[in-house]
């Protein structure tokens, strides 16, 4: 059997990323010269895949370049026909393909109501792109498989750019031209992801991030549910004591934990969950939250700028979300009932 697309695209990432953090240099430095001042808000819209990565956008606008961010409801417009006063706002469109209709009429609708307007996207000559004032188009290549892996860290990386380049961060963009070199390092542990699949192979599963990393918990859980079919829940690690922790020990947990602002917290969640039932942590190499958990896997995040960590760390979950398909007898390119491009009103 020839070895999945998915994978091949898994692989793809360092370079993927390496090509977008280059191609946007200029198009990131152009958004900024348009905003001299803070604006008074962001306005992020997406669907899918790309409404993950907006939380991650959320945090890091909110975090490096402290504006407020809200987190678009499309059908406030498109079938409720709310026009939102948006003078001097930013409003960002993320969309893999471009064609995500509602994501676009609410680009369309800010830019009306006075907000400057960026697309992030894959497709140079989509829709998206179309009706935005500034386009950054990531730079993964097509993508043939269903479920999106390098699109997906590539825009993180453009996302982290964006917002870098606004707040002035040197730091962040200095990082940003490491995390093709730590992929790469990621990559060299694929087998032990692989082993990921056996260890969460349940009818239910319980993932969870907090801060930057929530995005991942919701990604790795859109995964292994559209690819292996596997029905997981992502929360915030904060959210989940807010009632979900009820079902601790019902299903595995699977825990996205690196060594940063949220281990403190984090930890104690690891050690109640693990005292319940079977949990894997992704985090840190070396981090101390990994030996708090049943079983762990480690990754080389040292010297990362925290905001970056979610781009490597979704990697573990992309390969175990493919090997469990595989492993129940799934096809991981061509998931049934999906289709690679969504159009949505």
């Amino acid at each position: 059997m020839a070895e999945a697309v998915m994978l091949t695209e898994v692989r793809e990432q360092p370079s993927a990323v390496a090509r977008t953090v280059e191609a946007l240099k200029g198009p990131v430095a152009e958004v900024a010269a348009a905003f001299p001042q803070r604006p008074p808000l962001v306005l992020v819209a997406a669907r899918g895949t790309s409404h993950n990565a907006s939380h991650y956008a959320k945090y890091l606008f909110e975090v490096l370049w402290r504006v407020p961010v809200s987190l678009s409801a499309p059908s406030v417009l498109t079938l409720y026909r709310a026009r939102l006063p948006l003078e001097g706002a930013l409003a960002v469109g993320i969309s893999q393909s471009g064609a995500a209709a509602d994501v676009g009429e609410v680009l369309a609708a800010a830019k009306a109501g006075g907000a400057v307007t960026v697309a992030v996207t894959n497709v140079q000559d989509s829709p998206l792109a179309g009706v935005a004032d500034h386009v950054l188009i990531t730079q993964a290549g097509e993508e043939r498989a269903i479920p999106a892996t390098k699109t997906y860290t590539s825009q993180l990386a453009a996302l982290a750019q964006l917002v870098a380049t606004l707040a002035r961060q040197d730091a962040v963009l200095d990082g940003l031209r490491e995390v093709p070199k730590v992929l790469e390092r990621t990559l060299e542990d694929e087998q032990e992801y692989a082993g990921l699949a056996q260890s969460i192979d349940h009818d239910g599963l319980s993932v969870l991030g907090r801060g930057y990393n929530y995005a991942t918990a919701l990604e790795a859980a859109l995964k292994l549910k559209e690819t292996a079919l596997l029905p997981g829940e992502a929360w915030s690690g904060a959210e989940y004591l807010h009632g979900p922790v009820a079902v601790a020990g019902k299903a595995p947990a699977l825990i996205f934990a690196p060594e940063d602002a949220t281990a403190p917290f984090m930890g104690p969640i690891i050690e109640r969950l693990s005292a319940a039932g079977p949990t894997v942590v992704v985090g840190s190499k070396g981090s101390p939250l990994l030996d708090r958990a049943t079983s762990a896997v480690g990754l080389p995040l040292e010297g990362l700028p925290e905001c970056l960590s979610p781009i490597p760390l979704v990697v573990p979950a992309q390969v175990a979300a493919c090997h469990l398909a595989i492993r129940r007898g799934l096809d991981p390119d061509n998931p049934h009932g999906l289709s690679k491009v969504t159009v949505t009103r």
